[in-house]
């Protein structure tokens, strides 16, 4: 048992006075002193590094560091590292810790762990512009880490941590500190800190001002790292004072290690291309979802810091409930466990960390958790030892236990990382620099039941039984009463009780006592005294009851084949028999010499080649109970362990898992069981075969299984006979079996009719529940979620025949298309085998009836842009990138496809007259990195907006942001324009400024590299923004939603790229009161090119049929031809986007997005059946039909899984459960309401008064100027 309560006082001491080794020490005045922190944890199992132990090994520490380890001598069997060993010899001076029984780690290390630290203070010249940039905090500046969280740490095994400045985007530099207890006295020195400026804190924080959206914190991010790197590149020529930037040391060797902390594994991806632009050694604070895009993540080669937040059980616990679950979300919380184990699989380097837990508490019980899940905890240590350390720069102090080292040690009394009885591993001590820490108690061993003696006392029988959770209870006869106040120390026990429940003398009595040990160090006896409510003493002692050893022990020795005996012991812990493998001449040899002491059993037994002697040390605590000792015969050791059964270890039901030399696979039907059972005159034995008919079944039985009952059965010892009937296997005749118990299995042989041999072997058949090895799917495809693929299908050679093609020009009919090498390879009727290379497979595909037109492409999307559509926090904006932010994941991708879209273009939202750079997008279901749906060679775009959006009319806002007007906005448009041409005639100079993201974005549209795509609903605004473009130099790309564009449509022909809008939506608010359905088509008679878009991830499904209806308006006032309105969502929204050379019409060369057609394309009735994205199959009716049947199982399954969690859940009473019935005479249940989107807010938890209030306003405006502010169309992505 550990000893360090004396030594925690001893070494608690030592802090106030030199060591003996100190150069600061005063000489040895007489007799040397004891060294307080010069310790020896002896006889330990060490675990010195991962895949490296040590048994009985002691450990020796001075002066806060590890000075040696001091292995065990080989014992008998001449055998290094057994457990036959040997203790080695300790020098004079340390203070000796027993640690037998104890495994020791090296002390834990967390990487990363938050505190508060001030905002930076002195000459605002010389902070950054933006609050959130504070690079030249450190975690130091405040008060480090504070004392609960460290408490917190250090109950869970961690010594170390890197601490790290809480809030904004960067957050400041980290240090490597102590998390020993800060002594009392406040003159004593506060715990070490071991490093400073580890690395530098980034993440990607939103809110309060800018940046308001993932893309703005990613343009800002940019920006900072970019001025750095310039400013460091001019400070030899341009001295300045000192700055925020220069924390980032840009110019330095070495610049500081980033750390990007991370919402979700598409932010790991991100900040990785961040760190790759300003080549910065980086790392990741991961999000616990890496799993989800794991390839791309691997690829990366970046180290993490990994929480183990894993996702709380989802709640299935109504049919409402379960409708309202996301297969993706209950997909992550089956996975998430995995994560540790898939980031080990594919060699990413990650070290454990407690951040972004809800409460650290959970740590080890989650960290158990992802060992069941497949992590080994070898890796699991290197993830809290060895790795942390080195991503730390610290693996010559830390991470493991080796001579020079820091003395951090974790002392624990099990297998840590075990999953089994976890509950009854404790974290012992925790030694930071030689200090102990006592996180759990020592257990006592004064567990069982003590035989009280108290002369001159009444007669009665008087006990005292003693728990080990320190419960104790008096008993006199029949009655009992429980102590209060139990204090219990090595060497005395204390205790307070009431007498009345006894006898019914009122009062409390004080009872203390000491501990008498034996020499082998086990209390067997109490003696002390006892005070009386009136003040008189008693004298009172009390003998230890022997725990009794009754039960089934089977010996298990360490060679694997070697047979071990069955001890049984009775009541009255004597060893009754012995297996019969042991008898002589027919008779039993009986123990000799037997020694119990309560914990160490031993006994001799005479052999014919000798005597053997057995020694065993019990853990009756243990479940079940366990006896570890050994057996000495000639002077050879023999290890075994041996668990006790409550009855005979060959009861139960048992697995037939080899049978005459094969294995049965477990997965098989077809199984052979033995059941074993005790009867009241012996025993029965069963034997059950499944899978199977009986052979003398009738030939139309439906039976699976049947049973066999044994006669003739006898259990002596470890062996068991029977014999049993052959017929209902198909044989004549009876076989008698003979069973062995060898180690945890049995061994059977016997002989069938015609002295055929057979043997079996036969393995505990375990119920489910005792395997704790999850079943969780290996593999789930990408993107992680519904409909995932497990790769991009194949770019094979296909050939439509017999469709109607529309490509772009004219209908053909019974036309063929041919697609190969991911283009389309021909276009037209006849013969089409010219077009194949000799050799090619190809899959013909018989589009009778049919209709195939190029994909559609969808001129104004918002899909799939992570964590804000709109950067709002500036009027000018012009720096985000809408490709920095791409979703891949976003279920509504393979809508679109299921629709016939195949790129978008997604913008910015309108929120600033100059918004951020769009991007184009190709629907790559399934595409390994985000960046893999850009469309390659698209021109580069922006997104402008006009009118209210921009100025906030419609807001319940107070306006103080500029522009506030009309005019404000193209003022402002003109002076970044001005400051763009400035800017970009300014890099030409000998001393160019410094990269400007915003300007430099705004530079290209002057020079002719990035389109406009301006937002604009009036005609004033939308020849205002000619006439800029005109004074400029530049032409606008499109016009979004145009409503009024018609009343100009000859200056957007002229002045841009054409028009994009609905088809028929207008006077859903006051500043597009004179749109018509009919504008775009006379734009198009105009000879502007018009497109229309969706603006919505649900209208873009229909796209084709709202092409129908530029026949319909356009018919009415101009003459548009069917080609001519399909073209308006394929060759028109390509133009505009400068990508019609590859898509939007069915050419021979251009790429292979095409849509399959059920019927006509413009018709209602029509279906997509095929979707083609560079000649790859991406969708098809007859895919969805099995991957919906797919999604239905899995949900199915997901759910069955999470109410089959072991989680009790208290019902709750809603209107679809018993509980809420009415009862006669009750009110009526009151009618639930509409629910409305702010129903889960509405609480003073969520929302503070004044937001409510201003939640409230809002809604109140919307609807007194006629707009319901649940259905907002054609809001452009932004409010209003």
């Amino acid at each position: 048992m550990l000893r360090l309560l004396a030594l925690a006082v001893s070494c608690a001491a030592a802090l106030a006075q030199p060591t003996s080794t100190s150069p600061l020490a005063p000489p040895s005045n007489g007799m040397r002193r004891a060294d307080p922190d010069w310790i020896a944890l002896a006889n330990a199992t060490v675990h010195v590094k991962p895949g490296q132990v040590l048994r009985n090994t002691t450990i020796l520490c001075r002066d806060g560091h590890i000075t040696g380890l001091l292995a065990p001598d080989p014992g008998p069997d001449a055998t290094p590292n057994t457990d036959d060993d040997l203790p080695p010899r300790i020098p004079l001076g340390p203070r000796v810790i027993d640690c037998t029984g104890l495994t020791i780690y090296a002390a834990f290390i967390d990487p990363y762990v938050e505190v508060d630290a001030p905002a930076p203070q002195g000459n605002p010249a010389h902070l950054h512009w933006n609050a959130k940039v504070t690079p030249q905090r450190s975690a130091l500046d405040g008060p480090g880490i504070p004392a609960a969280t460290a408490e917190s740490l250090r109950k869970i095994g961690f010594a170390t941590a890197a601490i790290a400045p809480k809030g904004g985007i960067f957050r400041g530099s980290s240090a490597l500190v102590s998390l020993a207890k800060a002594p009392d006295d406040p003159s004593a020195p506060k715990p070490p800190v071991y490093t400073r400026d580890l690395y530098q804190s980034v993440a990607f924080e939103l809110g309060g001002g800018y940046p308001g959206s993932e893309m703005g914190a990613i343009a800002l991010i940019r920006q900072t790292l970019s001025d750095a790197a310039w400013q460091s590149a001019r400070r030899p020529a341009f001295p300045e004072p000192p700055n925020a930037l220069d924390a980032l040391g840009a110019g330095a060797s070495t610049p500081p290690l980033l750390l990007f902390n991370t919402d979700d594994e598409l932010q790991a991806l991100r900040a990785y291309k961040i760190a790759v632009e300003f080549s910065r050694p980086a790392m990741i604070l991961g999000s616990g979802t890496e799993f989800r895009r794991l390839e791309a993540i691997r690829k990366d080669n970046l180290p993490f810091l990994l929480p183990l937040n894993f996702p709380r059980t989802p709640d299935a616990s109504s049919l409402a409930k379960q409708d309202s679950l996301e297969l993706r979300d209950m997909m992550t919380w089956e996975q998430a466990p995995t994560n540790p184990r898939r980031l080990a699989a594919a060699g990413i380097p990650f070290a454990l960390t407690t951040a972004k837990l809800r409460d650290r508490g959970e740590f080890l019980k989650n960290l158990r958790t992802a060992i069941q899940h497949g992590l080994t905890p070898d890796q699991a240590l290197a993830a809290l030892t060895t790795t942390p350390a080195a991503i730390l720069n610290a693996a010559a102090q830390l991470g493991t236990i080796e001579p020079g080292k820091r003395a951090n040690l974790l002392v624990v009394d099990g297998d840590l990382f075990a999953t089994k009885n976890a509950d009854k591993v404790k974290i012992r001590t925790l030694i930071i620099d030689a200090i102990p820490h006592e996180i759990t108690p020592p257990p006592h061993d004064l567990a069982g039941t003590w035989d009280v003696e108290l002369p001159g006392a009444p007669e009665a029988k008087r006990s005292l039984v003693i728990t080990a959770d320190s419960d104790l209870t008096i008993h006199r006869d029949d009655k009992n009463v429980k102590a209060t106040r139990v204090a219990i120390s090595r060497h005395t026990l204390a205790l307070v009780f009431d007498h009345e429940p006894l006898d019914g003398q009122i009062g409390l009595y004080a009872v203390t006592a000491s501990i008498e040990r034996n020499p082998a160090g086990t209390p067997v006896r109490l003696s002390g005294q006892g005070i009386t409510p009136d003040g008189s003493r008693f004298a009172w002692s009390a003998t230890r009851r022997l725990p009794s050893l009754a039960g089934h022990w089977p010996i298990l020795f360490d060679a694997p084949d070697q047979p071990g005996p069955v001890l049984v012991f009775d009541d009255a812990n004597t060893l009754t028999f012995l297996d019969e493998s042991l008898d002589i001449d027919q008779k039993p040899i009986l123990p000799a010499n037997l020694t119990w002491d309560g914990s160490r059993l031993a006994y001799d037994i005479a052999l014919p080649d000798g005597v053997a002697r057995v020694e065993a040390t019990a853990d009756l605590a243990a479940e079940p109970p366990t006896l570890k000792g050994h057996v000495i015969v000639n002077n050879q050791r023999h290890a075994f362990t041996a668990s006790r059964s409550k009855d005979h270890p060959m009861l139960g039901r048992w697995r037939v898992v080899r049978f005459d030399n094969k294995d049965k696979d477990p997965k098989d039907k077809s199984q052979v069981f033995l059941d074993i059972k005790k009867t009241g005159k012996g025993h029965a034995v069963t034997i059950t075969f499944t899978g199977r008919k009986p052979a003398d079944a009738a030939p139309d039985s439906t039976s699976s299984s049947f049973t066999i009952e044994a006669t003739d059965v006898t259990l002596k010892g470890s062996t068991l006979t029977y014999t049993h009937d052959l017929a209902k296997i198909g044989m004549q005749g009876q076989t008698t079996d003979t069973v062995r118990l060898v180690r945890d299995r049995l061994e059977g042989s016997g002989t069938l009719p015609g002295d055929i041999p057979h043997a079996f072997t036969a393995a505990r058949d375990k119920p489910e529940d005792d395997d704790d090895t999850p079943e969780v799917p290996e593999t789930y495809g990408l993107p992680f979620g519904p409909f995932a693929i497990e790769s991009l299908p194949p770019q094979d050679t296909y050939i439509i025949t017999n469709a109607t093609v529309w490509n772009g020009k004219e209908v053909l009919e019974h036309a063929h298309v041919v697609i190969r090498d991911g283009r389309i390879a021909a276009v037209g009727a006849g013969d089409f085998s010219m077009h194949l290379p000799a050799g090619v497979n190809a899959t013909t595909i018989d589009a009778t009836g049919k209709h195939i037109t190029a994909g559609i492409i969808d001129a104004h999307s918002h899909t799939g842009i992570s964590s804000g559509v709109n950067e709002g926090g500036q009027a000018v904006t012009a720096e985000v990138r809408i490709q920095d932010v791409t979703d891949p994941d976003d279920v509504n991708w393979y809508r679109q496809l299921a629709s016939g879209v195949t790129s978008v273009l997604q913008l910015h939202g309108s929120a600033n007259a100059i918004g951020g750079q769009s991007q184009t997008i190709k629907i790559r279901w399934g595409a390994p990195h985000p960046d893999d749906m850009h469309f390659e060679s698209a021109a580069h775009g922006i997104k402008f907006a006009l009118g209210e959006n921009p100025v906030g009319a419609n807001g319940s806002r107070e306006r103080s942001r500029y522009p506030g007007t009309r005019m404000g906005v193209e003022k402002l448009i003109r002076d970044r324009f001005t400051a763009a041409r400035e800017y970009a005639a300014a890099l030409a100079s000998p001393t160019p400024p410094r990269r400007d993201l915003e300007l430099e974005a705004l530079a290209e549209i002057l020079a002719g590299s990035r389109l406009v795509h301006c937002h604009s609903y009036r005609q004033d605004e939308i020849l205002m923004l000619t006439h800029v473009a005109r004074d400029f130099g530049f032409k606008i790309g499109t016009f979004q939603h145009i409503l009024e564009g018609y009343k100009v449509a000859d200056a957007v022909r002229d002045y841009s790229g054409g028009g994009s809008g609905f088809a028929d939506w207008w006077a859903y608010k006051v500043e597009v009161q004179d749109a018509i359905p009919h504008g775009l088509p006379l734009m198009h008679e105009v000879g502007a090119v018009v497109s229309f878009n969706s603006d919505s991830a649900e209208l873009v499904r229909r796209l084709n049929v709202e092409a129908a209806k530029a026949v319909k308006y356009g018919n009415e006032y101009g003459s548009i031809s069917e080609v001519e309105a399909l073209n308006f969502v394929t060759l028109n929204p390509a133009k505009q986007l400068r990508i019609d050379a590859r898509v939007g019409s069915i050419e021979p060369g251009k790429d292979a997005d095409l849509a399959l057609w059920s019927g006509h394309p413009l018709s209602t009735f029509s279906r997509c059946e095929m979707t083609f994205v560079d000649g790859r199959l991406v969708f098809s009716l007859d895919d969805d039909a099995n991957r919906r049947a797919h999604v239905t199982s899995e949900r199915q399954r997901l759910i069955q899984k999470i109410l089959t969690d072991g989680k009790k859940r208290k019902p709750a009473a809603d209107a679809a459960s018993p509980e809420a019935a009415p009862t006669p005479g009750d009110a009526p249940p009151e009618r639930p309401r509409r629910r409305r989107p702010t129903d889960e807010l509405n609480t003073p938890s969520a929302l503070s008064p004044q937001q409510l209030e201003t939640l409230r306003q809002m809604h109140l405006d919307a609807l007194q100027s006629g707009r319901d502010p649940f259905h907002l169309p054609g809001v452009c992505g932004c409010y209003f």
